[in-house]
């Protein structure tokens, strides 16, 4: 037996832990991929699922999902929220982790760097839309900021294409190679609630 999932991701490093448990607890094969729970790239989750690709379980951001499942696509009584993601800040291992604790203290650590990598999932849609204007600091920042599609942020980080993280903390941790600085400050954090169906 086999259970195809298709995951937000968020759940990148904890998926990659359970899934083998899983396996060898129950003997099914898990065939996990993983993609952004929003953005028009060829990974992301809503393209592929209008390009008919059917999971067995979907796991990705509430609001996303909902609209999935308001499309008839999964079964709302299977709904469940599993995990509430805040975003961080990551650079690159043994680099000085940089000062985010206030507001302030963000605002000139985005200003300092060189770039900024941030994903085409929730989280970025957040850093593009609504952090930097609640920042000011949208203007200064337009030509230093780079949507990474595709992988997770920190794999663009760690090659040096960026040199600053912006992305769920789970994410930042998945990647060897980035030390996550922290939370953003409660004041421009978004908390994303993710959730699953079948």
């Amino acid at each position: 037996m086999a259970l195809n999932i298709l995951v937000s991701g968020a759940l990148t490093g904890a998926f990659r832990t359970l899934i083998p448990q899983f396996e060898q607890l129950t003997g099914i094969n898990v065939a996990m991929s993983l993609g952004p729970s929003s953005g028009d790239t060829i990974d992301a989750i809503p393209v592929r699922l209008k390009q008919g690709e059917s999971p067995d379980v979907l796991i990705m951001v509430a609001p996303s999902l909902d609209s999935v499942i308001a499309q008839g696509l999964f079964s709302p009584t299977t709904r469940v929220d599993i995990a509430r993601s805040r975003i961080g800040v990551g650079v690159r291992s043994g680099m000085t982790l940089p000062d985010i604790a206030s507001i302030d203290r963000l605002r000139r650590t985005l200003l300092a760097a060189a770039s900024v990598g941030y994903s085409e999932g929730a989280s970025g849609v957040y850093v593009a839309t609504e952090l930097l204007h609640k920042l000011g600091i949208a203007a200064e920042m337009a030509g230093k900021m780079r949507k990474i599609t595709g992988e997770l942020v920190g794999a663009a980080l760690v090659r040096g294409d960026v040199a600053l993280a912006i992305q769920q903390i789970s994410e930042l941790k998945a990647v060897q190679g980035v030390d996550c600085a922290g939370p953003l400050p409660a004041e421009v954090q978004k908390t994303s609630v993710i959730a699953a169906a079948i």
